[in-house]
Order: C-alpha cells, then structure tokens, then sequence
C-alpha cells in the first residue's frame, strides 16, 4: 500500500512540535541536574552533626595544660605489599621505620591494616612464602616487637587464592604477629594510667575459598559478623574511646541490613587503608559520616612510603599523615583539627577551657625552637615539656567563635625546618570536606555501581531497540531527516536495520546478564565459572562486587566504542543509501563532512575498543592459564567476532559486496 506524502503544514506542525519537546526535554533534564548536583554537593561536603548528642564529659575537667598527663600515640601504616621480584627498597625502608622510627616516636601501639605482602606477580595471585618470611624477618632482626604493641591484620592481597582457612597457603596464619585471631574480629584494649581505649577489628575479608584477581576487592560483613561486632562494641561502654580498624573503607564492604554502619557509629573513628590514593586523585581521604564518627582511610606504604600518626590527649583524637624520610613529624593536639572534630564521641568542649596549645614534635635531632601563630598572629615559642610535647600559653576566649588557623614552625639543631597549619573551631564550626573523599566514603560504592551498570545499559541499548522499533519506511520519511545530519544518528539509523549487525550488538550486551563470563580455576584446585552475580566454585555462589566494575568497564570501553565504529561504518558503507525510503532527500551537510575524518574516526574508535578487550582477554590468560582464556566467551570469542565484524564490513566496502550488510526492508 503506497503512502500518501504529508503535505507542508502536517511536516512543519511535526518538526516544530518535536523542536520544541528537545527544547523542553533539554530544559527539564537541567533542572533536574542541576538539583541532583547542588543535593550531592550539600550532602557529601557540609557536616551537620547532631550538637543535641555531646559527650558525657563534654565539660567536665581534667581541661588540656601544661603537663604531660592524659596523652597518648599510637601509629597506623598499611598496604606494604612486600613483593619477592621487585620493591627491595621498599622492604629495606620497611626494616629501617620498625628499627629506628619506632624508637624516635615511640608508639604505644602500631596497626598494620592489611595487604602486608603483594602476593601478585606477572599477573598471577599466589602465597609467596618468601614474602612472608620477608616480612617476618624484618620484625624479628628490627626487634620492634620488643618495643611496642604490633597487630597486624589481613587485607585482600593476603587472602588471594586460599582454597580453605586450615590450607598450606593460608600463610597470613603462620608468619603474621596475630595469626589466627586476625582472621576473626576482635578488641584490644590499650591501658593507660588514666583509662582504657578500645581498638576493635571488623574481619572484612572474603570467606574461603578466597579466589584469585581481580576478585576480593571488596570486603565482606555478614549479619553473623555484625551481631558479633554489637557484642564487641558492648564490651567497650566503659572505655575512654573505641576505635575501630579494618582493610576495607567501609564504603566498600557488602554488608546485610541493619549494615556495618550501624556498628561503626557507635566509635570516634574507623582506620582502614586499601584505596592508596587511587593514582595519586586522592592523597587525603579522610572525613566526617553523618553519623558523627571519622573514617580516615590511610595512603599506602608501597609506593608512598606513608604512614599515621595518631593522638588522644584528654580524649581527643588528633591525627597527621606523613612520609617515609620527612622530618620533623608535628601533630597538633589541642586545640584538634576542625575537619575532624566528634562532638558525641570526644569531650570536644575541653578545648574552650584548655590554658594551653598542645602539640607533638617528633625529630631525630633535637628541636631548637617551635614557633606557634594563630590568623597569622604571633603567639611566642613553644615551651618543651617532657618527650615530644610541646606546650604554650592561651586565651582560646578569643577565639571562641568561627573558624581559626594555627601554625606551628619548627626547626631542629640540623636547621631541618617543618610547618603545619590547619583549621580550629571551638564553637564546632566546620570547613567544607572535599567531595571526591565524601562521595568515596560515604556512599555505597557496590549500590553506585549497580546504578551505574543498570542506566548506562538502557542508555545504549534502550535507544538502539526504539529506533529499530519506531523508524519504519512509512513515518520516517519526514520525521527522521532533520535529525540525521550528524552522520553518527544517520549511521546508527541505518544499523539498527542492518539484522546482522543488531543482534550481533544485542547477542554481545545481552550475554554480559545471561552466559557465563569464562570458566576455570578460580582457586588452586576448584573448577567454576564467572557471571554477573557471582563467582561459582566449590557448589557455591560468592557474590562479589567488582563484576559490576568489569561490566560497567566493558560497557564505556568497549561496548560503546564499537556501536559507535559499526554505525559510521555502514554510514561509509550507504553513503547515498536511498532504496528503502529511509533517507529521500539529498543532505548537504554529509557531503561537506570528509570521507577520510569519518573513516580515521571509526577506525580509531575499533581500535581502542578492541585494545580494552585485548587488554582483559590477556589479563585472563596470565592469570588463569590457557584452558581459561580459551573458555571465556565474554573475552576471548567477543573479540573474535569483533573482529570478523570489522573484517566483513571492511572487505564488503572495498569489495563492493555490500548485500552482505544490506539495510532490512520494513
């Protein structure tokens, strides 16, 4: 049946109606944008904590002085990933902090928060038992262990490809300080002459079998785990602070509802490492949750040679992170960091009643003079009181609203020079948090991730589908053409016709929720498979969250790419396609467009997204072997028939053979 042509007034009613809606549709979608971005910026960088809920001892003394009672410091250091084939410097450094940095500063207690070995090596995850021997070594020959209280617990580097907790290859067991009790959570209790500070450990790490990379980068909590972690924080009511330690920030633990942070609200603080800086984008990442309680995720010794200091000093929480070879270390302690004040879980108030500013030097050479200002506003020379503490007179009523800045120079007999300056308050005003940390740390990264994966999916294919559905010979005639200047939508017009190509893309997406990812051994000895919603091995599903990660990743790096590559090559391929009906008019516009800027374009995009599934096809091959990388479907055979897609397309231009892609006739 032979359509009948509209006339000008029906196509120039359609055109202006649908100008209009993107006009409106453009509009609406950045109002709401707009909205989701000034919310997200309100709630990851403004505190607002609940003031009605203050200490029980808010106001009541012993107030910070002069003398060297009622403090204390500990040191956190974490990811040191001691590597056997590389990193010797690493380990020498490592040997020389235990040896000589822990008599300078003297801690009472050091946390080591995971990943003490790398147990990674060209690609393969394995136990090195030399790695572990390294590492014991340097804590015997460093004599540390003589010297303070070490607990060192697992991160998801030491649990790498550990088929049960009783194996061989469960070295962390055998060569760790703690050794079987840093596989379960716990609470250590650090005793002072003037109280008890409860550290409770939250075990995160995946449960045996532990499986291989680039799985176990996301902790596990279950509602057995959370229940024991209430019971712990229940024995800690009495003491001065709890603070609690784990390898995994808590944004990236898979946890059961009431969740893990029902139990990390109930401390001042939650010390973790595990994220290093990730590439140098966030040296910093510490913050305050809504909560009231602190989660300062500690940079990495590996590459950074970093490392915390820690204070309570009259139950105040201060803290600095510094480097391997800095000196002088300072740590303010009164008044604290406004960044990181917590009005339910610290007597914050003693700060106004305090008669003098605190602080912490710690130096190989002996300090010569240390010089306090405050809004630039000279205060005198700190007076040294007893081992590292350094004191000064002042008058905190002058500064007892707003936001204030104190500095602290120090110089040592060697004329070696440090300064710090940070933020106070002792009304509890904040400053703004960074919202690159606040987003990491306060959001469930798993639930982002899904979220993402879920709109990035409709977003490619949804549209693909529509356009299939909806451009039919009779109604695109018209109501297409004004869009289809852009030679990508005149490309992507034509390919969802082209039967071949679409289901090819559908077969491609689709399989990412429906088949099997690649088959092998995920652990030393145990056969299974890999999907979207787990990992099967030994009869059982381990649900882990970085498949969402390689699926989003797969999706912008390849999926999208070769869309894009296959729509401008079959817009090369029909440059003038006019059979069907699609396209009836001349464009002067793709004639002006350059054959060849269209053809690298295309080219480019096929080759960064053929690079991105090399890339992972390689990496499945180094580290599960052969019969692996010959039984991944989503790697191995997704590039293959990329690649025949490319080729056939390629030799149907140049051949003239283009029947083999013809558009399908509606």
């Amino acid at each position: 049946m032979e359509t009948k042509p509209c006339d000008d007034q029906t196509r120039h009613f359609i055109t202006m109606r649908r100008k209009y809606g993107v006009v409106l549709f453009l509009i609406i979608s950045l109002f709401c944008a707009l909205c989701c971005i000034t919310y997200g910026w309100y709630y990851f960088t403004i505190v607002d904590d609940d003031v009605k809920t203050l200490h029980p001892l808010d106001d009541q003394p012993p107030f910070p002085d002069s003398t060297a009672n009622n403090i204390w410091w500990f040191i956190q250091i974490s990811d040191l990933h001691l590597n056997e084939f590389y990193g010797k410097e690493s380990y020498h450094q490592f040997w020389h902090f235990c040896s000589s940095y822990i008599d300078i500063i003297q801690p009472s207690l050091v946390l080591v928060t995971g990943d003490i070995t790398d147990a990674v090596h060209k690609g393969k995850a394995h136990q090195s038992e030399f790695e572990w021997e390294m590492y014991k070594k340097c804590l015997e020959d460093s004599g540390v262990l003589k010297k303070t209280v070490w607990i060192d617990v697992k991160g998801n580097h030491d649990t790498y490809n550990i088929p049960s907790a009783d194996s061989e290859q469960n070295l962390y067991r055998r060569f760790s300080q703690l050794g079987k009790k840093g596989e379960s959570n716990f609470v250590h209790h650090q005793k002072t002459s003037f109280g008890t500070y409860s550290f409770i450990h939250i075990n995160a790490a995946t449960p045996f079998p532990s499986l291989k990379l680039p799985f176990n980068f996301f902790g596990i909590v279950s509602k057995t785990d959370i229940k024991n972690l209430h019971d712990l924080t229940n024995q800690t009511k009495t003491s001065n602070s709890t603070v609690f330690f784990t390898h995994y920030p808590s944004s990236f633990v898979v946890d059961k509802k009431p969740g893990i942070s029902s139990v990390l609200s109930q401390g001042i603080a939650t010390l973790s490492g595990h994220l290093h800086t990730i590439y140098g984008r966030t040296p910093d990442l510490k913050i305050a949750q809504r909560s009231g309680s602190l989660e300062l995720e500690l940079s990495d010794w590996k590459d950074n040679r970093a490392f915390r200091v820690l204070a309570f000093d009259h139950d105040l929480l201060s803290v600095v992170d510094t480097h391997y070879g800095k000196w002088p270390i300072i740590l303010i302690t009164n008044p604290k960091d406004a960044r990181y004040l917590s009005p339910k879980h610290e007597p914050t108030r003693r700060m106004r009643q305090s008669t003098y500013i605190r602080f912490l030097v710690f130096s190989p050479i002996n300090i010569e003079l240390a010089l306090v200002s405050i809004d630039g506003d000279l205060l005198g020379y700190a007076s040294h009181v007893n081992g590292p503490l350094y004191v000064i007179n002042w008058n905190p009523s002058l500064y007892a609203t707003g936001l204030h800045e104190i500095t602290i120079h120090t110089m040592d007999l060697l004329r070696q020079r440090s300064k710090v300056t940070q933020t106070f308050s002792l009304d509890g005003s904040r400053p703004n948090q960074s919202l690159l940390p606040a987003f990491l740390l306060m959001n469930d990264i798993t639930l982002v991730l899904k979220l993402c994966f879920t709109v990035g999916n409709i977003l490619t294919l949804v549209p693909l589908i529509l356009l299939k559905i909806v451009t039919r010979p009779a109604t695109i005639h018209f109501l297409w053409i004004p869009y289809a200047k852009i030679p990508l939508l005149r490309g992507l017009l034509l390919l969802v016709h082209v039967n071949v190509l679409f289901n090819v893309i559908m077969v491609i997406a689709c399989w990412t929720f429906i088949g099997p990812w690649f088959i092998g051994e995920m652990v030393d000895g145990y056969v299974g498979f890999v999907c979207l919603y787990g990992v099967y091995v030994n009869g059982s599903l381990h649900q882990d969250s970085m498949l969402y990660k390689m699926a989003l990743q797969d999706m912008l790096y390849f999926l999208v790419p070769f869309i894009f590559h296959l729509a401008l090559q079959i817009e090369l391929l029909f440059p003038n396609y006019n059979q069907t009906g699609l396209f009836n008019c001349q464009n002067k516009y793709l004639e002006r467009v350059s054959w060849w800027g269209k053809f690298v374009v295309s080219q480019y995009l096929f080759i960064a997204s053929l690079q991105w599934q090399l890339q992972y096809t390689w990496y499945i091959w180094s580290s599960y072997g052969t019969v692996t990388f010959l039984l991944s479907p989503k790697y191995l055979w997704t590039t293959i028939v990329a690649m025949c897609v490319f080729f056939s397309i390629y030799f149907a231009y140049f051949l003239k053979r283009r029947r083999t892609f013809a558009v399908n006739r509606v």
